[in-house]
């Protein structure tokens, strides 16, 4: 069922919330029908932005995140949650290139539709199911209704996966074609990891650390350390610079050996943040209760 369209009323304090930077009341007055693009092939979903890049201002939480390429407009709501949280809740969602996309199950499509508030142009998306009925709906401008729509989304996306490509050679052949690696999500432990017997074989993870480190000293011109799963399982783990944060408290400085159990390890992430105003690839571990675990950059 569709929501009340009384509901999509932008916010008064939208511009003018002291939380929100230049940066986000820019993102949020960017949000224009005509600075946004939907496209579809097959099952599978584009809505990218015409802005390419900002940076968000995290005041109350310390750090800021960069958003890249496309991401910009549509994630404006994430100066609501702490970095660590919404670099996170962002690599869930964006393709290689900075695009929100996604696969849904067989019947349900997405529509971009205008929603004009007050006179002001906004953009909103809604699900439609087989028959044509709106199921979901949610205005980019609000910020619970865009939690709620990928909360929706996520709920009706489609488990299938392409027989003969493996995640990891998925992930190779992304970086090979663009020479940079994702902004967003780079591996899942459990999907690479904890697959099947037939997944596992196809997965060369020495190839899959050679493209990952290729990749990073193509976008920054310094030696750069990433993990292995070998060294992963070994409880050997010595990263370039990393911080290691409890519930977002510090505990750890850089250029230090740590060594932790693997096992307590459900997701690694990679994403892109900001460290005094240069955009870095960064690391995220979460354990099964979606506490982060450390990160490093």
């Amino acid at each position: 069922m569709g929501l009340n369209p009384a509901s999509f009323q932008i916010p008064n304090d939208t511009f003018s919330n002291p939380r929100s930077s230049d940066a986000v009341r820019a993102f949020k007055a960017s949000i224009k029908p005509q600075n946004l693009r939907l496209s579809a092939d097959g099952v599978r979903v584009k809505l990218s932005c015409s802005l390419r890049e900002a940076t968000l201002q995290l005041p109350h939480f310390g750090p800021v995140l960069c958003l890249t390429r496309n991401d910009a407009a549509l994630l404006s709501h994430l100066n609501q949650y702490p970095p660590m949280t919404c670099s996170r809740e962002l690599a869930r969602i964006l393709d290689p290139h900075g695009n929100l996309s996604f696969r849904l199950n067989p019947g349900v499509e997405i529509n971009a539709v205008r929603e004009s508030v007050a006179g002001v142009n906004t953009m909103g998306l809604e699900l439609r199911n087989s028959s044509g009925c709106n199921i979901h709906r949610c205005c980019l401008t609000r910020d619970s209704d865009w939690n709620e729509f990928l909360r929706f989304v996520r709920h009706n996306q489609s488990n299938n996966v392409d027989e003969d490509t493996s995640p990891a050679r998925r992930l190779m052949e992304d970086a090979a074609a663009t020479h940079s690696w994702m902004d967003g999500l780079i591996v899942r432990k459990r999907e690479l990891l904890n697959g099947t017997p037939e997944m596992a074989k196809r997965i060369d993870a020495s190839d899959l650390l050679e493209g990952i480190e290729s990749c990073l000293q193509q976008r920054r011109n310094t030696a750069v350390t990433v993990f292995d799963w070998d060294v992963v399982q070994s409880q050997r783990f010595v990263p370039t610079r990393f911080e290691v944060r409890d519930n977002g408290h510090h505990l750890s400085n850089e250029h230090t050996h740590w060594q932790f159990n693997p096992q307590k390890i459900a997701e690694l992430w990679r994403v892109r943040i900001t460290i005094d105003g240069d955009p870095v690839q960064a690391i995220e571990a979460y354990d099964c209760h979606d506490q982060i675990l450390f990160s490093f950059v």
